[in-house]
């Protein structure tokens, strides 16, 4: 932990200048990979808000950690502007590169992971499809037998109704 005078040096300021520079740029890495996130996992408009308040939330707070490790907590100006130039730098110069390699990357282990559960999951796949067939029959026999026993308990049903009045008015 480097602790500054409350006076800083242009040589200090220079060092906590480009400090949040680089802080700026690894906030940019890191929301953009919650961008690459989102392209894969689709969000509502309000949980993409609710993601892009706790993403600012928690770099504010890992600023302020920052400010407080390197500088005591004082405020200086230049925090705030070396870490937006930073995160400037970072979406100007190397953003688009990232996100299409990682993109590139995360596709190519998808594809890989997806062929792997295909190899694994075969043998259940075809046990399963071998299975279910007698399965299919039997269950279709049995609806239509539990269809024939009800339309044959209803014809009882009202037919007794029938002989109940019969009965009744008898009586």
């Amino acid at each position: 932990m480097i602790y500054l005078s409350a006076i800083l040096s242009m040589s200090e300021q220079t060092y906590v200048f480009l400090g949040t520079v680089i802080f700026g740029f690894a906030a940019g890495f890191a929301y953009d990979i919650l961008r690459i996130l989102r392209s894969y996992i689709k969000h509502t408009p309000f949980i993409v808000h609710a993601q892009d308040v706790l993403f600012w939330l928690f770099a504010s707070i890992a600023g302020f950690y920052f400010i407080l490790n390197y500088h005591d907590g004082q405020f200086r100006s230049f925090y705030f502007l070396g870490t937006g130039l930073g995160m400037v730098i970072y979406f100007v110069s190397v953003s688009r590169a990232v996100r299409r390699v990682t993109v590139t990357v995360v596709d190519f282990v998808l594809i890989k992971l997806r062929a792997i559960f295909r190899v694994i999951f075969a043998p259940i796949a075809g046990i399963y499809k071998f299975i279910s067939k007698p399965f299919r029959k039997i269950l279709k026999l049995t609806k239509k037998h539990l269809q024939n026993t009800v339309k044959y308990a209803k014809i009882k049903v009202v037919g007794f109704c029938h002989d109940l009045k019969i009965i009744l008015k008898k009586i």
